[in-house]
């Protein structure tokens, strides 16, 4: 089960880089207060799905100890 929720917590690691790529893209072409919007929203998703990163069953069993 914990190597599904890594797999899945990857996954969607990825899928927040690539609209974050899509974000850096769109202003690059044209620049506009969406394009600004939408850049936000990029980082704002990649942060977030840094922080549901499991953490790994190294670290959490030295905190037990």
């Amino acid at each position: 089960m914990e190597k599904r929720i890594l797999t899945a917590s990857w996954m969607f690691l990825i899928g927040s880089s690539l609209f974050m790529v899509d974000a850096l893209m769109e202003i690059a072409t044209h620049f506009s207060p969406l394009s600004l919007l939408h850049l936000s929203e990029g980082i704002l998703f990649l942060v977030g799905s840094l922080f549901f990163m499991p953490e790994s069953s190294r670290e959490s069993q030295q905190e037990v100890r």
